[in-house]
């Protein structure tokens, strides 16, 4: 008796789907991620560093040819700052600034150009040191970028004259704006030996320079005499 399998073989199983590769991508796409946001943060670290105002303001210094000066910068990039002395030579003047404090925000500049929320200085000096020559006409008045000035005050402001004469104004106040076309002031006020001056003022920034304007000129009071500065009466006589 024959025993022999005569059923038909096994298919062939089918062959394993090859192995997906490594998704090498995403790995480096991570990386390269990781090192962008590495070298962001170090690049806000490394803005906002005292040291590094100081090597932009020794920066700006040095490209001026020695025409500024600027001594005693503290603060950051990013808020306030302050600066003890600034120093400005030309061949007619000196103008010298002193406890010049800044407060702005660099964020606000892609909205509204460069924002000074504050600007204070304790002094200045103008010192002319020679005749000086008639101003040019520039082609444009227009800054390179929108400037806004909230808030400019100088508490003293020396005017002095090559043959020495002096000139005193104090508590000077201010707002400024300017762009593509115009610069605008605002709000402006300053105490001179003559009285109190109030302006406001607008001007385009190309030709014929449109200007528009108020100012006046109000005279301060001197304040009464106090009491104990009075003249007392006589005493009256005794009787005998």
């Amino acid at each position: 008796m024959d025993t022999h399998d005569t059923s038909p073989p096994a298919p062939p199983s089918p062959p394993a789907p090859p192995s997906r590769p490594p998704r090498r991508w995403v790995r480096r796409t991570l990386i390269g991620g990781g090192v962008v946001v590495a070298l962001l943060a170090g690049g806000v670290w490394l803005l906002g560093r005292e040291s590094t105002l100081q090597q932009i303001v020794a920066q700006i210094a040095r490209s001026s040819g020695g025409s500024i000066t600027v001594t005693g910068a503290t603060g950051s990039l990013y808020g306030r700052m302050h600066i003890a002395r600034i120093v400005y030579r030309s061949p007619d003047s000196v103008l010298t600034i002193e406890d010049v404090d800044i407060n702005w925000s660099p964020l606000q500049y892609f909205s509204e150009g460069v924002a000074i929320s504050e600007l204070h200085a304790a002094r200045a000096v103008q010192q002319s040191i020679g005749p000086s020559k008639p101003p040019e006409m520039p082609v444009s008045l227009a800054p390179p970028f929108r400037l806004r000035l909230s808030d400019a005050r100088l508490d003293r402001l020396s005017l002095i004259s090559a043959d020495g004469s002096r000139n005193e104004v104090s508590a000077v106040r201010l707002q400024l704006y300017g762009d593509s076309q115009r610069w605008q002031l605002k709000d402006a006020s300053a105490l001179t030996r003559i009285g109190r001056l109030d302006a406001s003022a607008e001007i385009a920034t190309t030709r014929p320079f449109a200007l528009t304007g108020t100012a006046s000129l109000s005279q301060i009071l001197a304040p009464a005499p106090a009491a104990a500065d009075a003249p007392r009466p006589a005493p009256a006589p005794s009787g005998a």
